[in-house]
């Protein structure tokens, strides 16, 4: 990644006061997301918002992507700031929304996002390996331990740290949070099949190489092939975690503020075609427009909803 790739990047045709701002996930760039997922975003979103894509260094601590996401934030128009998160970028964007007082975002959506962390060896691994330089690391049996590589291992330290700062300084967290899962590899589908995307084919042929088959074979189902459902959903609030989202707060009208969103297209997916596939970046890129635009989630699962049949929601107020 070069130095021209990090930052904002504009790929609506128009100025609004609404921005959604997308992130890639880890080594990867913010051309990488564009195109096919944010574009299908910006297909979707029209005229009501104005789409944008964030590139930072994987490599680096989150919270320090996050806080360059932070500024340059301040310089976007006036209005409703919304953040999308692939994988990594997940992660970037809860730190960015969380980063000092003066930052406000309307709502995050995470996408195939470690939310809870509990990364193994192997999946650490199909991490450092399922981009374009997929065949660049298969000697090696670990992935490159990068400050941001490591800071995947420590999700929940990381957000009970921010989440305790955030206390302390007396700040807000992002008005909602929404997580959507990918789910290839789920109860009905074999341990080790290959995928949908070339690139987690050839991690599943490395996993073999490298005799850590049986690591991907016992993560818990649903799962990416990288990411389990349980790690992803943000709904979940288990006794012993403590997380800045946990700090979001039911709307005026006890709208909930914390939503898990499936649609059939996830379960048809693995890490990489989430956002790969032309096809189905449409229709999860119309999800994520849903989310958005939906100001009470409750709705979704109302039966008189035209998505009523279409996208199952867990929520938590």
């Amino acid at each position: 990644m070069t130095f021209s790739s990090y930052g904002l990047k504009r790929i609506s045709p128009q100025i609004l006061d609404h921005s959604v701002v997308v992130l890639h996930g880890i080594r990867q760039t913010r051309d990488d997301i564009q195109s096919p997922f944010a574009d299908a975003l910006v297909a979707t979103a029209g005229t009501d918002a104005t789409i944008y894509t964030f590139g930072y260094d994987h490599t680096q601590h989150l919270d320090s992507s996050g806080s360059k996401l932070a500024r340059e934030l301040k310089d976007l128009p006036d209005g409703r700031i919304d953040l999308v998160g692939y994988s990594m970028g997940g992660l970037v964007a809860r730190m960015a929304a969380t980063d000092g007082p003066d930052v406000e975002v309307h709502t995050i959506v995470t996408l195939a996002t470690p939310n809870r962390g509990a990364l193994s060896n192997a999946q650490l691994t199909n991490l450092g390996q399922f981009t374009k330089g997929v065949l660049n690391n298969l000697i090696s049996p670990l992935a490159p331990r990068t400050n941001g590589v490591n800071d995947l291992t420590r999700v929940p330290e990381l957000m009970r740290n921010r989440r305790e700062q955030m206390e302390q300084n007396k700040m807000s967290p992002a008005a909602r949070y929404a997580s959507i899962p990918a789910l290839y590899y789920n109860v009905n589908r074999s341990s080790f099949t290959f995928g949908p995307s070339i690139q987690m084919n050839a991690v599943q042929a490395a996993i073999a190489a490298l005799n850590l088959r049986k690591r991907l074979i016992e993560m818990e189902k649903s799962h990416d092939g990288i990411v389990t459902e349980k790690s992803n959903e943000i709904t979940r609030q288990d006794t012993h975690e403590w997380a800045e989202f946990h700090l979001s707060v039911p709307g005026p009208n006890d709208e909930p503020s914390r939503c898990h969103a499936v649609i059939p297209a996830c379960s048809d997916n693995d890490h990489c075609s989430v956002v790969s596939d032309p096809q189905e970046s449409d229709k999860v890129a119309e999800l994520v427009w849903i989310l958005l635009q939906e100001p009470d989630w409750q709705e979704l699962k109302n039966p008189r909803s035209p998505h009523y049949n279409r996208i199952r929601i867990d929520l938590h107020p």
